[in-house]
C-alpha cells in the first residue's frame, strides 16, 4: 500500500527594534559661591512618554528628571531605556567646583588716644593670594579697600574678603576703642614776693594724683624747673604746671602767677627841728 505525506508551511518576519539611544549632556557650568547649584541638562537626547531618565551622581545623587538641579561637583551619569524594547544609552559628565573659602582677620582689637589719634588696621593675609579686600564702617558702608586702613574715629570695621576665582567671602569684625579721659592740672593761688618773701612754693597738689600721672613745671620761657607735684621759685613769672596721663598721653595744663612786690615805703620825719638852752626836747 502506498503511504501519503502531508505537508504545511508558514513565513513568520522578525523585525529588529535596536533603537541606539544616543544620550547627550551639555556641558555644565561651574558650582561655585555665586552659583551653588547648577542644572544639567539633556537636550539633544531623546525625550518622550516612551523613555525613562534616571541619573546618579556623588554622595547618593539620584534623580528621574531629564534637567536636574545638582549642588555638588563630581561625576554624574545619565541612562536613558526606551521602555518600548528595553535599549539603552548612557554617557557621563564631571561637574566642577571653585568653593575655596579665604580667610578674613582684621587684626586685634585696639584703641585711639591722645598718644595715637589714629591707627591703621592690617588685614590678615589669605592663603589664596590673588583674593580682594574691602573695609565696611559698622552700618556696612565701604570706606576703603585695600590690606590696610587708617582711621580716627572709633566704631566697628569690617573687613570683607572675596575670592574672584570662587566667589566665595569671608569677613571679621575689629573693634576701634577711645581712651580720652584727660586729666585735671591745678597749680594752684597766684602769690607774691617781696622783701620779706624771697621763696614761694608753687603747689599743684589739686591736681588728678596716682601712679599713672606725670607732672612738668615750665617757667615763663617754657624751661622745664620740676617735675614734683610742689616747686620752689624765687623769681615773678608765669608758671605752668602740665600734668600728663601716661596710660594715653592725655595732658592738661594749668597756670599760677608769680607777682614781685619791692615798692618801699613812704617815711616822712617831719620839718627839722633845734634844740637849744631853752629847748631840751623836741618830738618828731
Amino acid at each position: 500500500a502506498g503511504s501519503l505525506t502531508c505537508t504545511s508551511s508558514t513565513q513568520v518576519t522578525v523585525t529588529a527594534n535596536l533603537e541606539v539611544i544616543a544620550v547627550q549632556i551639555a556641558p555644565p557650568d561651574t558650582i561655585d559661591c555665586g552659583s551653588p547649584c547648577i542644572t544639567l541638562s539633556s537636550a539633544g537626547s531623546p525625550a518622550g512618554p516612551g523613555y525613562v531618565y534616571s541619573w546618579d551622581g556623588p554622595n547618593g545623587f539620584t534623580s528621574n528628571l531629564a534637567n536636574p538641579q545638582v549642588c555638588e561637583p563630581g561625576l554624574y551619569t545619565l541612562t536613558i531605556e526606551n521602555s518600548a524594547n528595553g535599549c539603552m544609552g548612557m554617557a557621563n559628565v564631571t561637574v566642577t567646583g571653585a568653593t575655596g573659602q579665604p580667610l578674613a582677620d582684621a587684626g586685634p582689637d585696639t584703641l585711639l588716644n591722645c598718644l595715637n589719634p589714629s591707627v591703621t588696621l592690617l588685614a590678615g593675609s589669605s592663603p589664596g593670594g590673588n583674593e580682594t579686600y574691602d573695609w565696611l564702617d559698622g552700618a556696612g558702608q565701604p570706606i576703603g579697600t585695600g590690606t590696610s586702613l587708617t582711621v580716627q574715629s572709633p566704631g566697628n570695621y569690617i573687613l570683607l574678603v572675596t575670592d574672584p576665582a570662587s566667589g566665595c567671602t569671608a569677613q571679621d569684625t575689629v573693634v576701634v576703642g577711645q581712651d580720652a579721659s584727660f586729666p585735671t592740672a591745678d597749680a594752684g593761688p597766684d602769690q607774691t614776693l617781696d622783701c620779706t618773701v624771697a621763696s614761694v612754693q608753687l603747689d599743684g597738689g589739686a591736681s588728678d594724683t596716682g601712679p599713672t600721672y606725670q607732672y612738668q613745671w615750665l617757667d615763663e620761657q617754657g624751661n622745664a624747673i620740676g617735675t614734683n607735684l610742689q616747686v620752689d621759685v624765687t623769681a615773678a613769672g608765669l608758671y605752668s604746671l602740665v600734668v600728663t596721663n601716661s596710660q594715653n598721653g592725655c595732658t592738661d595744663t594749668a597756670q599760677v602767677s608769680v607777682v614781685q612786690d619791692v615798692n618801699a615805703p613812704v617815711s616822712d620825719p617831719g620839718p627839722d627841728q633845734t634844740l637849744d638852752c631853752a629847748v631840751s626836747s623836741v618830738t618828731l
